[in-house]
């Protein structure tokens, strides 16, 4: 599903590599944490995943897709199959609560009776029914949070990369969206969750990915 092979990264200007040597495979329907402080390079690992930022050395491969000789349109059909929660969320404020999460269903035409009827179920799992009709520039940054995560996982992605996903909600919300993601895992996705929240990770029995310095440890529990 995800396979790395000496990747390092460098930004520009930069003399510190942002990612230094990191090999990594997580296999088709795998769950990891990941985690490292801020600017420990866990951003840029997420960048890379998503096709943002290409390796400065090594290979990188997605989903069967080698990054080294990727179109912009193989990256686009190749996210399709993705399901990404930001940290800043990216929502789309011309957008209602609704249109947001339906855009990755929407993308291909119009919706089916069953997919709409996904959008209101993911909705109303993450308690936001209610909402369905206001903008995102209406909400609160938990609200937000959750119509991001609504959004990444209404077409039951093969790939789903989360940044902080329960970073901005309580502590309810926070395991029913953990048991969202666990369940989606059951169902086939592989799943790569970003946290600094440590007893978030010891809630779950998952292996953990550290980043440090832009290098890669692995602990399997």
């Amino acid at each position: 599903m995800i396979k790395l092979e000496n990747v390092s990264f460098r930004y520009p200007k930069s003399e510190q590599k942002a990612l230094d040597n990191i090999t990594l495979e997580l296999e088709k329907g795998s769950f990891h944490f990941l985690c490292g402080a801020s600017g420990a390079g866990k951003t840029t690992l997420f960048k890379m995943l998503y096709l943002e930022l290409l390796p400065t050395t090594g290979k990188l491969n997605i989903i069967n897709n080698q990054a080294d000789n990727i179109s912009r349109k193989q990256i686009s059909e190749l996210r399709r199959h993705m399901g990404i929660v930001f940290q800043d969320f990216r929502l789309l404020n011309k957008l209602t609560v609704w249109e947001n999460v339906a855009l990755p269903l929407s993308i291909l035409g119009e919706l089916s009776a069953q997919q709409k009827q996904a959008v209101n179920d993911i909705l109303d799992w993450v308690g936001l029914k209610h909402k369905i009709n206001e903008h995102p520039n209406k909400l609160s940054g938990g609200e937000k949070q959750r119509v991001a995560i609504a959004r990444a996982v209404v077409n039951r992605p093969k790939l789903l990369i989360a940044d902080e996903p329960t970073g901005n909600v309580d502590i309810e919300m926070g395991k029913r969206i953990m048991h969202l993601l666990c369940e989606l895992n059951k169902h086939g996705t592989t799943v790569l969750v970003a946290t600094h929240d440590q007893e978030l990770i010891n809630s779950f029995n998952y292996p953990r990915l550290k980043i440090d310095d832009g290098k890669l440890s692995i602990n399997n529990v």
